[in-house]
């Protein structure tokens, strides 16, 4: 089709599971890209400001723009270092949403941490 080698391949499906830690899974991302980074960045530069505040944050293992933005996000190997990093860029920019969070491989499943995530409440329709 007409888009075809416009946009950078994606991991095959499955492929990111079962990875052991954080640490694993920055490895594994660092070989791909949002392809909606440079088009972002073109809007909004200032998320080109918070991706460079997130890789400069010690222990930072990957920095990266979440879909077509303007949310990013900083990848860190323990809870402890991502509150640490969480509180030095909050005064970095008050002005800035910041929260540390787990990263879980899906809902009711055991996260990188070993603790198991709540499954998301069950929604009904009316």
């Amino acid at each position: 089709g007409a888009l075809k080698g416009r946009f950078s391949d994606a991991p095959p499906r499955g492929g990111l599971q079962g990875l052991a830690d954080a640490a694993a899974l920055a490895r594994a991302l660092a070989h791909y890209k949002n392809d909606l980074t440079a088009p972002a960045l073109e809007l909004l530069p200032t998320i080109g400001s918070v991706l460079e505040a997130l890789t400069r944050t010690p222990d930072c293992l990957l920095a990266r723009l979440s879909g077509s933005g303007p949310t990013c996000f900083g990848l860190f190997a323990d809870e402890a270092s991502a509150r640490k990093a969480a509180a030095s860029l909050s005064a970095y920019n008050p002005r800035w949403w910041i929260a540390a969070a787990a990263l879980l491989e899906a809902p009711g499943i055991q996260d990188l941490s070993g603790k198991y995530a709540p499954s998301p409440p069950e929604t009904s329709e009316m």
